[in-house]
């Protein structure tokens, strides 16, 4: 039987969560999809807009993407599409952005900020999946109604904003960075212990925050508990004939 490279044009594309993803929906064998340079391949290439193509290089059984937002879809097949076959490529599929994919522990986070947890020390193994600002000046004396358009979240604000820690924690919210190396009013670190939620507090202000969390969940670890939801989401929407063909697997009954 072949085996199948998996490569990507730059970091961070989920070529490990696709080969894997891909072998699990084909049924393949162990080792028969593995990462790396040789023939044939496999690109994945993380959807960027209109740097998705940016070292996309020829040769190969196909192309999928990968974290293509609702919104990205139309450009896709408007632009990308076309582009990837007038250099010879297929399009084998997009698979949609899935929050669940990238969630990721608040101990991770810790210790990529290198921050200092002053609440909540017994849940570090919150989840989380997106990220929120608490920098606004609220309306109508209450922030929940922000808070409430996202769970499994992290709030992200001034270490002195007591309004916006306890309107984050009167909602589905699993850690909240303090920032600017404020310490959050014991009133607040009293809420968080009782709600389970952690506070970790660090120097640099909010904006700088924002942007290394972005970074970190967009880095988030792909552990094995996540390779179903993928396996999944490439059976919808990706075209496996061409890679089962290249690696030489029959297809299972019922199966084009």
């Amino acid at each position: 039987m072949a085996t199948l490279f998996v490569t990507s044009p730059r970091p961070g594309a989920g070529k490990s969560a696709i080969a894997a993803a891909v072998q699990q929906a084909l049924g393949a064998p162990a080792g028969s999809i593995v990462e790396g340079e040789g023939t044939p391949r496999l690109i994945v290439a993380s959807y960027r807009g209109e740097k998705t193509l940016d070292g996309v290089t020829l040769g190969s059984v196909g192309v999928i993407l990968n974290q293509v937002p609702t919104a990205g879809g139309r450009r896709v097949e408007r632009e990308l599409r076309p582009a990837l076959e007038a250099a010879g490529h297929k399009l084998l599929g997009s698979i949609p952005e899935e929050p669940a994919l990238r969630s990721a522990k608040v101990a991770d986070l810790v210790a990529f900020l290198g921050g200092e947890v002053v609440a909540g020390h017994d849940f570090l193994d919150n989840e989380f999946q997106s990220i929120m600002v608490g920098a606004m000046s609220h309306q109508g004396g209450t922030t929940l109604p922000y808070f409430m358009r996202m769970d499994k979240k992290v709030v992200v604000t001034g270490g002195d904003r007591i309004d916006i820690h306890m309107g984050a924690l009167g909602t589905p919210t699993q850690a909240i960075v303090a920032t600017g190396g404020y310490a959050p009013d014991p009133v607040v670190i009293e809420r968080a212990e009782a709600e389970g939620t952690p506070i970790i507090a660090v120097l640099p202000e909010t904006p700088e925050i924002v942007d290394r969390v972005g970074t970190f969940l967009e880095n988030a670890r792909f552990d094995a508990g996540k390779t179903g939801i993928l396996t999944e989401l490439v059976k919808q929407h990706v075209d496996l004939a061409p890679i089962r063909a290249a690696l030489g697997l029959q297809a299972a009954a019922g199966v084009s």
